[in-house]
């Protein structure tokens, strides 16, 4: 089990309204941390409710969900998640998004496309906390 020194587990939260890319995801997490807990949230507003109560790690960011599109979605979940590295998933074309997306906090992308490649893999490793042992 991947514990933080205080004894708490790695907590991963999903911010995706697809499924299908949910299943996906968090299939290729397990392959990275098998042990993190990954939370998924369809809407902001579920994420946000889901923040109010348990300690997370790294926020996972689909850019098109109900409620919000692009960059503003990074703008609206960083409202309650402004320490929390937020690493932005999308279909969108990255050039059209990535530097308003970072202005407002994200630090990676990773194309839809990219979900079952070592670039995905690579990229969630990058932002893991460093108090994880792997």
């Amino acid at each position: 089990m991947l514990k933080k020194p205080n004894g708490s587990k790695l907590t991963i939260l999903m911010v995706e309204d697809s499924k299908a890319d949910a299943l996906l995801i968090e299939k290729q997490i397990a392959s990275i941390a098998p042990s993190a807990k990954v939370i998924i949230a369809p809407s902001l507003l579920e994420a946000y409710t889901i923040s109010l109560t348990e300690d997370i790690n790294l926020i996972l960011l689909d850019l098109n969900l109900p409620e919000s599109f692009g960059p503003m979605t990074v703008k609206e979940a960083k409202l309650f998640s402004k320490h929390i590295p937020i690493i932005a998933i999308t279909g969108m074309d990255k050039d059209s998004v990535a530097e308003e997306a970072q202005e407002f906090g994200v630090k990676a992308f990773i194309q839809k496309s990219d979900i079952e490649s070592d670039v995905f893999k690579n990229i969630i490793r990058q932002y893991l906390p460093k108090q994880y042992s792997f």
